[in-house]
């Protein structure tokens, strides 16, 4: 991970391409404007960061390679495409700069470079807007015995002033053990070690910090990311204080997210808002929202054709809009800038195409008071592919808040509510229009200039069977009249926004689902329990299923059955043998009755403690019969008798004689004649 250069060239995307329908959450009239394209040889090459906006109107940024040294430049963007160097390191006075320009508070640039001065391991440093350069500090003052800069090296995230003066930020590598460090870096040049990362993916604390500046909150605590580290090795966010004092808030464990290389920003609602580069459910990066407290919400998982792999950071609007890029996916896979509401909608607003856009954004995008935003592009231009800039200017903006992409309704009316606004200088939204199912258009309504606008509609269900059985037990009792019932159905919204200037927003479409709610109750036959529902498990449940009255809405043809257990057990007896009772015949047929109050299912019969046989039965089991091979002496025949439930009845044995019978006779020898008619048995 300590080469910086490789990993990021050398990152080879393969876009996801799902057949899968994006989510939409907002729709504006968009238009890119490319600003600036970089030649490498002269005016430096690929910017890894977003540019800032002076006080002067001028875009200032920075570019790693290139430039008429080879170290890196800092670079001038009029909004109008004006485009100059400003600035070409050295080596001496840093090189490698990655980290994004801050405009201080005396409205000085400042920044740093993340390898060069005179340790090789990054400097700290200040230009004006006319030009003149000052070198601040030089990392890498302080060694331990492993050779490791105890204050810090290779610094690719930007300085943030906070409230107190003192600039913070953090140091890629370096610290005690070599995997990053936070600073505060005071006016007067005192530069002090805040914290010291160790994460190794077996302790808890980070490791990595990547291009990801810290942010303050308003109790002034500062929270930050780290690329590795965690008890996962997936990254980390902490929250450290000016006093040092440092608190890991969240692990990512990849299914959450994986490697985060951005920082976080504070939204209107005081949460945190932040991507990881990769991981999520589909590999491809998330967007999450985080409180200071550290409980981590995902907002929204990548698929490849909205974007992939965001590397950059979110800015937000007041109204909680958060925008973002992504280095892939989109259409032609080049990369992408979105929007994201708060409550997870994201609408893809621009698909780079490697031409004159731009490819590629690692960074993410500012905003400007007019609403527009402005990046950079990490390849392409017409200047030999070494990236741009570029401006996205919006007519109008769209927002829907309710309903949510595939959002289930069950009431007959749906609300439908968004917001609305209009960035063109001069311009107001004058009416926002719904429709649904592709009926005629309805005029929304708002209580204050469209900031917020409402409406509703009468959503469609579809019909559709309900067909319910039982096991054979009991009864059942539904409370519907066995009359088609509804289905859920997918109902789609339309709606564009008109200004003032008649310029109509693109058509923004929402689908969500609308099905009544039905319940069902198994009642019980005497003699019999409820046990559980089958067929019902392919259902948006909203009970469990096993419970006596299920409730659910109608997704498609279905057929529910209730399954009861017979608490009356069966009976059996014996007919023909009573205890003691002798028997003279070795084949012999055991007989008997059984009942119970639903069905039999078996009677089974042992011979002397042998193997459990079925018995038969011409009439249900009412009589049944056993064929016996009886042994001389005492025998013993069991039985009992088991419903279709599982219910058997208490087991009934006889235990009774087999006596053989033989006859004797007595003949003379000689000496008379046979005695007739003597027998005897034994």
């Amino acid at each position: 991970m300590n080469n910086f250069k490789t990993c990021l060239l050398a990152l080879n995307f393969l876009a996801i391409w799902l057949a899968a329908s994006l989510a939409h959450g907002q729709s504006q009239d968009v238009t890119l404007t490319p600003l600036a394209a970089f030649n490498n040889a002269t005016t430096g090459a690929n910017p890894y960061d977003p540019p800032v906006l002076g006080a002067d109107g001028n875009l200032y940024g920075v570019l790693p390679y290139g430039g008429t040294n080879g170290a890196g430049v800092i670079f001038q963007v009029g909004t109008n495409g004006t485009q100059a160097t400003f600035y070409n390191f050295s080596n001496w006075d840093g090189s490698l700069p990655v980290a994004q320009l801050l405009f201080g508070k005396d409205g000085t640039l400042y920044g740093m470079a993340g390898k060069g001065g005179t340790n090789g391991d990054g400097t700290i440093f200040e230009i004006t807007t006319n030009g003149t350069f000052a070198l601040l500090y030089t990392f890498g003052t302080m060694t331990n015995a492993l050779g490791y800069a105890l204050d810090g090296s290779f610094p690719i995230a930007g300085l943030i002033q906070a409230r107190d003066g003192n600039f913070y930020g953090t140091t890629y590598s370096g610290g005690i053990s070599n995997v990053g460090t936070v600073f505060q870096f005071a006016t007067n040049g005192t530069l002090t070690t805040l914290h010291s990362f160790t994460g190794n993916g077996v302790n808890h604390d980070g490791a990595y910090p990547y291009t990801a500046p810290l942010v303050e909150g308003a109790d002034g605590v500062f929270y930050g990311t780290t690329t590795a580290g965690g008890t996962n090795n997936d990254g980390t966010i902490f929250q450290v204080n000016a006093d040092g004092t440092f608190t890991n808030l969240f692990e990512f464990n990849n299914t959450d997210g994986l490697n985060p290389y951005a920082g976080l920003c504070f939204g209107p609602d005081g949460k945190l808002y932040g991507t990881t580069s990769a991981g999520g459910t589909n590999h491809l990066g998330t967007v999450f929202q985080i409180t200071t407290n550290g409980v981590l919400t995902t907002l929204y998982q990548f698929i490849g054709l909205d974007g992939a792999y965001p590397y950059g950071g979110l800015v937000t609007r007041p109204d909680s809009i958060l925008f973002g890029t992504t280095y892939g996916g989109g259409v032609p896979n080049f990369g992408t800038v979105f929007q994201l509401t708060t409550n997870g909608q994201l609408t893809t607003i621009y698909s780079f195409t490697n031409g004159n856009d731009g490819a590629n954004p690692f960074a993410g995008v500012i905003r400007d008071a007019n609403g527009n935003l402005y990046g950079t592009a990490l390849y392409a231009g017409d200047q030999g592919g070494y990236g741009t800039v570029y401006r996205l200017s919006f007519s109008a903006l769209l927002s829907i808040i309710s309903p949510m992409e595939n959002e289930l309704f069950t009431n007959s009316v749906a609300p439908v509510t968004g917001t609305a606004s209009d960035n063109a200088p001069g311009s107001s939204i004058t009416n926002v229009y719904y429709s649904l199912n592709g009926a005629s258009w309805t005029n929304a309504t708002t209580a204050n200039g469209w900031i917020n606008w409402m409406g509703s509609v009468m959503p469609v269900a579809a019909s559709a069977v309900l067909t319910v059985t039982t096991n054979g037990v009991g009864s059942l009792s539904p409370n519907y009249n066995g009359s088609l019932l509804q289905a859920a159905n997918t109902n789609s919204i339309a709606i564009y926004a008109v200004d003032n200037g008649g310029n109509v927003s693109a058509t923004n479409t929402v689908n969500f689902v609308y099905g009544k709610n039905y319940a069902i109750t198994a009642t019980a036959g005497t003699g019999f329990v409820f046990t559980n529902w089958t067929g019902g498990t392919s259902l948006p449940l909203t009970v469990l299923t096993n419970g006596l009255t299920v409730q659910f809405v109608m997704a498609s043809n279905l057929t529910l059955q209730a399954n009861f257990r017979d608490k009356t057990l069966p009976t059996l007896s014996i007919t023909n043998l009573t205890s003691g009772q002798r028997i003279s015949n070795a084949l012999f047929t055991v007989k008997g009755k059984a009942g119970d109050n639903w069905k039999l299912a078996s009677v089974l019969y042992s011979l002397n403690g042998g193997g459990w046989s079925n018995a038969v039965s011409g009439n249900n089991w009412t009589n049944w019969s056993a064929a016996v091979t009886l042994a001389p002496g005492t025998n013993t025949v069991a039985a009992y008798a088991v419903d279709p439930g599982g219910e058997a009845s208490p087991t009934n044995s006889v235990s009774f004689q087999f006596v053989v019978t033989n006859q004797l006779q007595i003949r003379s020898f000689g000496l008379g004649t046979i005695a007739p008619n003597y027998s005897n048995a034994w």
